[in-house]
């Protein structure tokens, strides 16, 4: 790889974190990737999911150390929240964080099933409630 070239595009391209319309009309982001001709692919996908989660649930242990101690299907459970609801959805989660804390798994998934949350992801939702109250996976 040629970072003179590298250098070279990004001053040319600019960079946008948003998908935005380039001068023809095709939607483009970051350092002017074209989506229309080259979409991305499900590994460059999986490799920022892995980044984001990896960056959200610092998020959710720096403010929430309890969340560290997590293992399991329980700890995977609320990484998946965290990713659909960020940082300060999960933690706004207080009664069910308090049941975690307190090692009272049934309450905390009857706190997470008890929320406007649960209604809106369906099968989501379920699933998740499994794993906090059983620690394993709900097979659907």
């Amino acid at each position: 790889m040629d970072e003179t070239a590298v250098e070279l595009i990004k001053l040319h391209e600019g960079f946008r974190a948003y998908p935005y319309l380039d001068t023809v009309g095709v939607l483009t982001i970051g350092y002017g990737r074209n989506l229309r001709d080259w979409p991305f692919t499900e590994e460059e996908a999986e490799q920022w999911l892995r980044s984001a989660l990896e960056r959200i649930w610092s998020g959710v242990v720096s403010r929430w150390p309890k969340a560290g101690e997590l293992t399991g299907c329980r700890k995977a459970a609320l990484q998946d929240m965290a990713y659909n609801l960020g940082v300060s959805g999960v933690l706004g989660f207080k009664r069910m964080r308090a049941a975690i804390d307190e090692g009272d798994w049934e309450r905390a998934a009857k706190e997470a099933q008890n929320s406007r949350w649960y209604y809106q992801v369906g099968k989501r939702g379920a699933r998740i409630v499994h794993m906090l109250r059983h620690d394993r996976m709900l097979e659907v």
